[in-house]
């Protein structure tokens, strides 16, 4: 994110602000919505895992119309594809060169609920994207330092997870 701040302010600006609030916004914001699916088996045309995301809340559309496909190729860990925003470090649906998958929905959080004492959810999803080179791995949370035993900032959001190929 320092990079991406770097840059932003052409080298004058260490502030991290920029950079942090469009990966938390969601979480801070109360945002909710977005869809997400898997099918397998009998219902799936070869049997084989299908796993999708809609992005489909309201209140982005100024955002959409900015959205990417992202690879990343990081130095350590597995390359992931994801679409993303400009200054997004962290993901809301990507998968990995391993085959696993990874999606999230928020729902509604009461604020009482809520704590800035965790880590955004988006993060968390890059991390088992990124880390994770199994199911088992994905469910642990990427496995990465004690970011997996970090609660989110917002606990009502639900994870989609997967292993297969779309």
């Amino acid at each position: 994110m320092r990079g991406i701040a770097y840059c932003l302010t052409g080298g004058k600006a260490a502030d991290l602000d920029e950079v942090l609030m469009p990966n938390v916004f969601q979480e801070l914001f109360l945002v909710h919505g977005c869809t997400s699916f898997a099918a397998f088996g009998p219902a799936a045309a070869d049997g084989r895992l299908v796993h999708g995301r809609n992005l489909d809340y309201s209140g982005i559309e100024d955002l959409a119309r900015h959205g990417l496909v992202a690879v990343h190729e990081p130095t350590c860990g597995h390359s992931f594809i994801t679409l993303t925003f400009p200054t997004h470090t962290g993901i809301m649906h990507g998968m990995n060169d391993q085959g696993i998958s990874v999606s999230m929905n928020y729902s509604l959080a009461k604020p009482e609920h809520m704590t800035l004492d965790g880590i955004p959810f988006t993060f968390l999803l890059r991390q088992v994207v990124q880390y994770a080179g199994t199911l088992d791995e994905a469910m642990e949370g990427g496995g990465v330092g004690d970011a997996a035993s970090r609660p989110p900032l917002r606990p009502a959001a639900n994870r989609g997870t997967g292993d297969g190929w779309l």
